[in-house]
């Protein structure tokens, strides 16, 4: 992609960098900033760390944010950001660990072309859902009424991220009923190449087997002092769950909502 050059910039001073956490991930922390330190020694933006009561200190970090005690995901999420002054995000979540190098320009082009262009959500193709269609030779762009339209990890106007937020939804239900909110809101992409790679480590709080493997690949060492392995059944079902959606997302997203629709009504008895 063209990079922009970052020092042409004025308003630069919009993005920022946020991970999303919370303190009963502290044990995670130290891992994901040495793989951000790794990987993007030359990051210009400010870094946050949004979690609820411990406050952390690295090197990485402009500051953390605190939402107090964790009452749900979202309701959190909604604290962190109004203690935020910029309006365009990088969003990640803490157990996305970086395993690839980020090129600095290049997040800095994304973020240029949000801006200029009043895009509101764009996430990574590389997660898994298709877009609809070709915007240019970057991206692509989502219908409104697509679903997984919203996808917590990416980039986020700050505004529209926390209008189509809901008290009391965990991540989970915001990337299903946040899609569905989202379609007062236009511009919603994807990035076709990802800025960068992450190795997703943990579900449901314990670590995915297969994530173990690429972490040691890399040196990245795990500590299992609080966490566990996820146990055999609960990763067979993972895998099952990941096989089917990555098969049923290769079917147009209107047909299948159709089709559930119609079941619905087929179904429906008094």
């Amino acid at each position: 992609m063209e990079i922009i050059n970052s020092t042409k910039i004025g308003y630069k001073s919009e993005f920022a960098i946020l991970i999303i956490s919370s303190d009963k991930y502290a044990d995670i922390w130290p891992i994901f900033f040495y793989c951000l330190r790794k990987n993007w020694p030359d990051c210009t933006f400010p870094v946050y760390l949004g979690t609820n009561n411990l406050v952390y200190q690295d090197s990485m970090l402009t500051s953390t944010i605190l939402s107090g005690e964790d009452q749900d995901w979202s309701t959190s999420l909604i604290s962190i950001l109004d203690q935020i002054k910029e309006k365009y995000l990088l969003v990640i979540l803490e157990d996305f660990i970086i395993t690839s190098r980020v090129s600095n320009d290049e997040i800095i082009s994304h973020f240029c072309y949000m801006y200029e262009n009043t895009i509101n959500h764009m996430h990574f193709s590389e997660i898994g859902l298709p877009y609809d269609f070709e915007l240019n030779s970057i991206y692509g762009i989502y219908e409104k009424g697509a679903p997984y339209r919203a996808n917590v990890f990416g980039f986020w106007k700050k505004d529209c991220l926390t209008a189509i937020l809901q008290y009391g939804e965990s991540p989970w239900d915001f990337e299903i009923m946040g899609s569905y909110r989202s379609s007062g809101w236009n511009n919603f992409l994807s990035i076709k190449n990802s800025p960068f790679r992450i190795i997703n480590i943990l579900k449901k709080g314990s670590y995915m087997p297969a994530s173990i493997k690429e972490c040691e690949s890399i040196d990245i060492k795990l500590s299992f002092e609080k966490r566990r392995l996820l146990n055999s059944e609960k990763y067979f079902k993972y895998f099952i769950r990941e096989k089917y959606f990555k098969y049923i997302n290769k079917i147009p997203w209107k047909y299948r909502v159709n089709l559930m629709n119609y079941l619905r009504k087929a179904l429906v008895s008094y």
